[in-house]
C-alpha cells in the first residue's frame, strides 16, 4: 500500500477492521471472505507526526508497525540510481511505445550529481519525462531538462541566497510534470494520472494544492 497516510478516515477504519477480523467483504457483496495476507505499507511522511496531528489512526499505525524499514534518501545511495533509472526506462518505454536503450554518460553524470529532494518518485518522473521527450535511442541531457539550476550545488545556492525551500523546488518540478502529463493526455485527467502512475484522486488533490489552472 503506497502512501498509506493519504488514506481517508473511512478507509483507515475499514483497513483496521480487515486486519483485526482477517475478513473482507467485496464492494456490493454480502459474504465475508477470510484473508491471510501480509501488508507492506509505505509513506514519505513521518507516521508519528501524522498520528499526533490526528490525520492517521494510532491503533492502525501500531497494527501495521510490527516491523519498520527506514530507507535512506536517494542522494546518499547514488549507486542505486543507475539500477533504478534502467528499470524506469523499461516502464516508460512500455507506457509510451518507445525504444530507449540506455542513458548517455553525460546524462548519468547529471543524475548522479543531483540532490533528489523528491527521492525515488522524483527520479521516476524525470526519467519518464525524458523518455517521452527523447527522439534518439539513448537519453540525452536535453531530454532530462536538468540544467545547472537543478544540480546539487546550485540548488543549495538558490536556497541560501533566495530563501527557496526544498518543498518549493519539489512543488515546482511536480507542477511541471503534472502540466506536461495533462497536455500529453489532451486534458484527460484519468490518462494523465496513469502517465504519472498515481490515482485520479491524488491527481485532483495535487492540481488543487499546486494551484494548476485549467486550460
Amino acid at each position: 500500500m503506497d502512501e498509506i497516510t493519504n488514506l481517508s478516515k473511512e478507509g483507515q477504519s475499514s483497513l483496521l477492521r480487515a486486519i483485526e477480523e482477517r475478513k473482507i467483504t467485496r464492494l456490493g457483496g454480502e459474504k465475508s471472505i477470510p484473508t491471510d495476507v501480509r501488508i507492506i505499507a509505505t509513506s514519505n511522511l513521518k507516521f508519528e507526526e501524522e498520528v499526533q496531528n490526528g490525520r492517521f489512526r494510532n491503533d492502525l499505525y501500531h497494527r501495521l508497525n510490527e516491523f519498520e524499514i527506514q530507507l535512506p534518501i536517494l542522494k546518499v545511495r547514488i549507486d542505486d540510481i543507475p539500477v533504478l533509472a534502467k528499470e524506469f526506462i523499461k516502464e516508460a518505454n512500455k507506457d509510451f511505445g518507445k525504444k530507449i536503450r540506455n542513458i548517455s554518460s553525460d546524462s548519468m553524470k547529471l543524475l548522479l550529481s543531483y540532490a533528489w529532494p523528491g527521492n525515488i518518485r522524483e527520479l521516476k518522473h524525470v526519467i519518464k519525462r525524458a523518455v517521452l521527450l527523447e527522439n534518439s535511442q539513448e537519453i540525452t541531457p536535453k531530454a532530462l531538462s536538468m540544467d545547472d539550476k537543478y544540480n546539487n550545488s546550485s540548488t543549495t545556492s538558490i536556497s541560501l541566497k533566495q530563501g527557496t525551500s526544498l518543498a518549493s523546488v519539489i512543488n515546482k518540478v511536480e507542477k511541471k510534470l503534472i502540466i506536461d502529463a495533462i497536455d500529453q493526455a489532451n486534458g484527460n485527467k484519468s490518462k494523465a494520472a496513469k502517465i504519472l502512475k498515481i490515482n485520479r484522486k491524488t491527481l485532483y488533490r495535487k492540481i488543487k494544492t499546486l494551484n494548476i489552472q485549467e486550460k
